[in-house]
């Protein structure tokens, strides 16, 4: 059984020195012990922000993390979160999850109406939205939007959510009214378009002045740096974005977001770790921290030695003691993770066991798989908040079933050109979306993101199942069977759901928490204004 560290004593200074570098790491960003000890996890801000009326005016800038030379702001292609988050700033889906309630809702679209048997959708979008040009957004933009997404000759990560799509034969109806056919039934749109996936742009997109719907217009953009946009006065929802302008700058590291922010040099940061919660705290800031729903897995790839083995997979993720990390890493804060993704959904199986660590059982699967003694190389970034410092203390976890993993630490972007996707056992970040989104990205055969290569035609073909089935019930006892297949012979090792922590000076209002985890208020920049 795991261990009980429910109890601040238990993390003792001697406890987190004995992870060597992990101890050093979390030391060193400020506090974790005083952390876990005083505020405790909590869904509203610690300290209060602007309070009374929202007003426009001022310019927010924002110290984002996770950023670096290969930034873009190809609305269609992000690959970081600071990427993400330009995307919202600049423009709107069709539909998105509310941040509030985490539930997925229609946004630039006012219906979205299936046929009898899902093989064709009509989507009708609001009247009078421009686009920052001045000119109406109609379904022309939308056919222009899913034709460069679905473009065969360099399709974006949205043709990958929803294959379905027979984006070739997409009809305009009138002007603000299209059919979207299927190649198949497809019952899931709603949760297909509610992402950042489909963002909508005006038909002629420029990749260097991109012209969209969004909150904020764009002015400047420099990789690796920053990027400065400025409000959208003809934004379609009455009275927002309040701030004059908004610049979305690179921090290389947690500790330099949290300096910048107690110096004034910015007003929000992101993607924190409960180890910044005091100074910060001290500091006069606010303090949000949305619900656990993002994760940072290990990923192990299915299709080479030693993980081709399903013993070693299952092995590696006995060998997790979920909750001593969530403790040491995040403070607690989080969710423990049972190698299954998208906690908040309704489809989602609570009854499935909780995996615990059980280093005797992860030896004897080790021995039958003729691989005791194993050494690997473990190739690691700080891709995102805690993911080094979680994968040093699961090299310490793994030594007890005399595993040995040799942590290379490499930069955000050598993982990625070489590493991510590419080593047998390696690390990942995702933000919180649907199951079966997630699956259609991660899982089903051939998927784009499909980090450990994973392939179960029972998988594929539920998946599939789940697609065209009309009725809601069975929808989840599909989701149910392929969550058994993802905990019993899955590439993930899942410790725990992350907490989104955000911060805000305290002149800024509109920060709240997520409903889905997801940082900087659900990325709802429309909503934060400064007295």
């Amino acid at each position: 059984m795991s261990p009980d560290h429910s109890g601040s004593d238990e993390l003792s200074r001697r406890r987190i020195l004995q992870f060597g570098g992990a101890g050093a790491f979390l030391l060193a960003s400020g506090g974790l012990l005083a952390a876990c000890s005083s505020n405790g996890t909590t869904t509203a801000p610690t300290t209060g922000g602007a309070g009374g009326t929202p007003r426009r005016g001022g310019v927010l800038r924002i110290a984002a993390s996770g950023g670096g030379p290969a930034d873009t702001i190809d609305l269609h292609n992000p690959l970081t979160s600071t990427d993400i988050a330009r995307v919202w700033q600049l423009a709107d889906p069709l539909a998105r999850q509310n941040p509030v309630t985490g539930v997925s809702e229609l946004f630039l679209a006012e219906e979205l109406t299936p046929n009898a048997d899902f093989t064709a959708w009509t989507v009708k979008i609001k009247k009078g939205v421009l686009l920052h040009n001045g000119r109406e957004f109609t379904s022309d933009d939308v056919l222009a939007t899913f034709q460069r997404i679905y473009d065969p000759k360099a399709p974006t990560q949205g043709a990958a959510v929803m294959p379905e799509l027979d984006a070739a034969n997409i009809k305009v109806v009138d002007k603000y009214t299209l059919t979207l056919p299927m190649k198949r039934p497809f019952n899931n749109v709603l949760d297909a378009l509610a992402g950042y996936f489909f963002m909508m742009v005006g038909r002629g997109y420029d990749i260097k002045n991109p012209i969209a719907t969004g909150p904020f217009k764009f002015k400047s953009f420099t990789p690796g740096d920053r990027s400065v946009f400025v409000r959208n006065d003809a934004y379609w929802i009455s009275g927002k974005p309040y701030v004059d302008q908004i610049e979305t700058i690179n921090y290389a590291d947690e500790s330099s977001q949290v300096n910048a922010l107690a110096t004034g040099e910015v007003q929000l940061a992101d993607l924190l770790s409960s180890a910044s919660i005091d100074a910060l705290t001290g500091a006069g800031a606010q303090v949000v921290i949305s619900p656990s729903a993002q994760w940072n897995p290990i990923f192990m790839r299915t299709d080479l030695a030693p993980f081709k083995d399903v013993r070693v997979r299952q092995a590696f993720r006995l060998m997790a003691d979920r909750e001593e990390m969530n403790q040491l890493v995040i403070g607690g804060k989080g969710q423990v993770g049972n190698d299954i993704w998208s906690p908040n959904d309704s489809i989602y199986d609570k009854s499935i066991p909780q995996r615990v660590q059980d280093i005797a059982q992860a030896k004897s699967l080790l021995s039958a798989a003729g691989q005791s003694g194993l050494t690997l190389d473990f190739p690691v970034a700080d891709i995102a908040s805690g993911v080094v410092s979680m994968s040093q203390v699961f090299v310490q976890q793994a030594a007890k079933a005399g595993v040995t993993l040799n942590l290379k630490k490499q930069s955000v972007s050598d993982f990625f050109s070489s590493s991510y996707g590419a080593s047998p056992i390696a690390v990942s970040f995702w933000y919180n979306q649907a199951y079966l989104v997630t699956s259609s990205l991660n899982a089903v055969t051939g998927a784009p993101f499909n980090e450990t290569h994973f392939s179960d035609a029972k998988y594929d073909s539920l998946y599939g199942q789940a697609m065209t089935t009309k009725d809601n019930v069975l929808k989840t006892e599909i989701g149910h069977e392929m969550q058994k297949i993802d905990y019993e012979t899955g590439g993930e090792i899942i410790p725990f759901f992350n907490p989104s922590i955000d911060a805000a000076a305290k002149n800024v209002g509109g920060l709240i928490p997520c409903a889905n985890g997801l940082p900087l208020s659900g990325f709802d920049f429309s909503s934060f204004w400064m007295e």
